[in-house]
């Protein structure tokens, strides 16, 4: 039986992700296009783009939810949404984990690997989005533009995904950002068991039950106090890396 059931969410896994593709060039190719002859402000062309890729991929969740492939627990999901500028972090247990939580979203600017700027798949959607490669020169006052509009930047500070059984590990650079912009950080914590898309896991090695997601949203924090006790931002970053590895734990409550 469990046999069949990991063959079963095989083939739905696949049909998930060949939708996914085919949304994306849909994305790409139509609908953005339209919302660029709709929308003559690049701000509100960026925003609306965004919030066609965050309903999109909250509609995606709900089709790997239909096809028994995972299920969500999310707690004080409405904290995603609220209109407050800040740096959202994440542990990074799985591939999928920027479609969740970016369906709990209306808007949300995202750092991304350069590559994706010459992906023929992916590049429109990530340059009509305004989303911002992780090499640009001046990334730090790009991600400074979008906060002081009162927009959300997601991050995961780990680099990539976690190895399962480690520890989440953060590096520097969303601790960094956070202290150089004077930004709120918003922590989330991400559970999945059983585990499956990992680091290293191919998308069709499905478990014999449903992925069940657990997500725990907290509010926005202050990174004012610790650049006040911290004057200096090396040190003040490395300060808040440490609170990241502690708050980005999952399974863990505050």
């Amino acid at each position: 039986m469990n046999t069949l059931s990991r063959y079963l969410r095989a083939c739905a896994s696949a049909i998930a992700f060949f939708c996914f593709g085919f949304g994306g060039l849909i994305l790409s190719y139509i609908w953005f296009p339209i919302l660029w002859l709709v929308h003559k402000d690049a701000t509100n062309c960026e925003l609306a783009c965004q919030k066609s890729i965050c309903k999109s991929f909250r509609f995606f969740v709900q089709f790997m939810h239909v096809l028994r492939i995972l299920d969500i627990d999310i707690k004080n999901a409405e904290r995603l949404s609220t209109q407050h500028g800040c740096i959202v972090v994440a542990n990074h247990p799985t591939l999928i984990d920027v479609v969740i939580l970016m369906g709990y979203m209306q808007q949300c600017d995202c750092i991304v690997k350069n590559d994706l700027f010459h992906n023929p798949f992916i590049r429109h959607i990530v340059n009509m989005a305004g989303f911002i490669p992780n090499q640009a020169d001046d990334l730090i006052t790009l991600c400074q533009q979008k906060l002081q509009q009162q927009r959300k930047l997601l991050i995961f500070p780990e680099g990539s995904r976690t190895v399962p059984g480690e520890r989440v590990k953060c590096q520097r650079g969303a601790a960094q950002l956070a202290v150089r912009c004077h930004t709120d950080i918003q922590t989330v914590r991400i559970h999945c068991s059983p585990l499956a898309l990992y680091k290293g896991c191919p998308w069709y090695n499905m478990p014999a039950s449903p992925m069940t997601f657990t997500i725990d949203v907290d509010k926005p924090t202050s990174v004012l106090p610790i650049i006040e006790e911290t004057p200096a931002p090396a040190t003040a970053a490395r300060k808040l890396t440490r609170y990241l590895n502690t708050h980005l734990q999952p399974n863990t409550i505050y």
